[in-house]
């Protein structure tokens, strides 16, 4: 008779014959063991996770400081107080009846761009401030769009560039902020300044957008809130 046992990875064989005693009538039980072999598996690995990892998005700078822009006149560029002809002078705000402000554009500069300001209701304009923008090969700090902030001043700023300018003393002074990803829109209301700043493009075009607000006149800015995507 053949038995077979397999305990804990050993198997063991065991031959036993049942031999009669020549004479005696009682079995004789004769075990011998014909093989022993153990196998140890190798340990097995952890499973590996299948489950997607999170994406995790990482917010807007919670603070941004304004920097201020000093004048730092070079030859064949104008100077604060060089007259501007009018026609000259896009985007116009009326801040007050002693203060307009505008964008004063220099074809003979490619296209330089400077605040602008006429303090007799728009009938004569001067530079106001340093130069902003170069249309030639300053992409990222173009300006656009002017907005009054009473009594004596303006931020200025462009859609898809990335600086906010500011002034409140009519000129005397210009604050600058980067928005790194650049900006969407500019809006003031009630001693508050919002900028809905632009975030990463995404797969279909539009854009992340980020809101953040000044309450200090565009010297310091806090990040409020993501919202709504939107498109250039």
């Amino acid at each position: 008779m053949v038995r077979t046992w397999v305990v804990t990875g050993v198997v063991m064989v065991v031959v036993a014959a049942a031999l009669a005693a020549c004479g005696s009538g009682r079995p004789v039980g004769v075990a011998s063991t014909i093989g022993i072999s153990r196998t140890t598996a190798p340990p097995s690995s952890p499973p590996t996770s299948t489950m997607p990892t999170s994406s995790t998005t990482t917010l807007p700078p919670e603070t941004l400081q304004a920097t201020l822009l000093s004048e730092e006149p070079v030859p064949d560029l104008q100077p604060v107080g060089t007259p501007v002809p009018a026609a000259n002078v896009t985007a116009k705000t009326i801040v007050s009846p002693n203060a307009s402000f505008g964008l004063a554009t220099f074809a003979s500069l490619n296209e330089a761009t400077y605040p602008a300001l006429s303090t007799d209701g728009g009938t004569s304009w001067h530079v106001d401030g340093p130069e902003f923008y170069v249309a030639a090969a300053q992409g990222p700090a173009v300006v656009s769009s002017v907005g009054a902030l009473p009594p004596d001043g303006a931020y200025m700023w462009g859609q898809g560039g990335n600086v906010v300018r500011i002034t409140t003393d009519g000129g005397t002074q210009w604050w600058a902020t980067g928005f790194a990803g650049g900006v969407y829109s500019v809006t003031a209301s009630s001693g508050t300044i919002d900028t809905v700043a632009l975030g990463t493009q995404l797969a279909d075009g539009a854009f992340s957008a980020y809101l953040y607000a000044s309450t200090d006149y565009g010297h310091s800015w806090q990040f409020q809130k993501q919202v709504a995507n939107v498109r250039l």
